[in-house]
């Protein structure tokens, strides 16, 4: 009936809507920087972790827009990874390390032909689709997420897709800045009305904010906005009752 690739803790969902569930804390940050492509051209994108935090094991889905990208694995190099599986027509690879990572450590890199014009960021993430996006610490469990570094005079912010989603309890909304400074971000449901805002100074690069569904009293799909400078993007989150 089916096969999970890349599954520490046999728990690999086969349908990315079930909610992930006894996560903590912060994220374990994976990055490499930011670019704009040109079709026909190859590029390497290296994956490091960020911080300096050392990590026990990680397992995770890599989404990319086969439409736009065609990873080349035979160029590619995946690091000292127990498990990996390639699903090219999907755009997806599968990633798990029952090792441990080390802050700067690069884990991937990655070898990618460009098949249309346009940016790393938009075609590139970190995702559950096929392997549970997770890290772990001793007992906690923690999300994973895919930022993306600024290259220089680079000065477009980025908005990430929440994790988990859908989700009950918490989750985490991520997003990269060029240069510190204030942003906001609101939520609001289907119809418009604002359930809660959001304003802080944040500092350069990967930042990241925790919602409590408790705070919102709302489910179902709902919007969430940054704001920062004249930035403004939009994304889709659903909470589950």
């Amino acid at each position: 009936v089916g096969v999970k690739i890349g599954d520490l803790t046999g728990d690999a969902r086969a349908n990315s809507g079930v909610a992930a569930t006894g996560r903590s804390g912060s994220a374990l940050v994976l990055e490499t920087e930011d670019a704009e492509l040109r079709a026909g051209s190859r590029i390497s994108v290296p994956v490091r972790v960020s911080g300096a935090e050392g990590w026990d094991g990680v397992q995770f889905t890599l989404g990319y827009e086969r439409r736009a990208l065609r990873l080349v694995a035979e160029e590619s190099s995946f690091g000292e990874l127990g498990t990996v599986g390639l699903f090219p027509e999907d755009g997806l690879l599968t990633c798990a390390w029952g090792k441990p990572l080390q802050g700067g450590e690069r884990v991937l890199l990655l070898r990618f032909e460009v098949l249309r014009d346009g940016r790393l960021g938009d075609w590139l993430e970190a995702n559950s689709r096929l392997t549970v996006a997770e890290a772990y610490r001793g007992e906690e469990t923690r999300p994973v997420e895919l930022s993306f570094t600024q290259p220089l005079g680079g000065d477009r912010p980025r908005l990430m897709q929440n994790y988990p989603n859908p989700f009950a309890g918490e989750t985490v909304v991520g997003f990269n800045l060029p240069v510190a400074g204030d942003a906001t971000l609101t939520i609001q449901d289907v119809t418009g009305r604002t359930l809660r805002v959001i304003k802080g100074a944040y500092a350069q690069g990967y930042n990241q904010v925790i919602l409590k569904s408790n705070d919102l009293k709302a489910t179902g799909v709902l919007y969430y906005t940054l704001e920062s400078g004249a930035f403004t993007a939009t994304r889709k989150m659903v909470v589950l009752e």
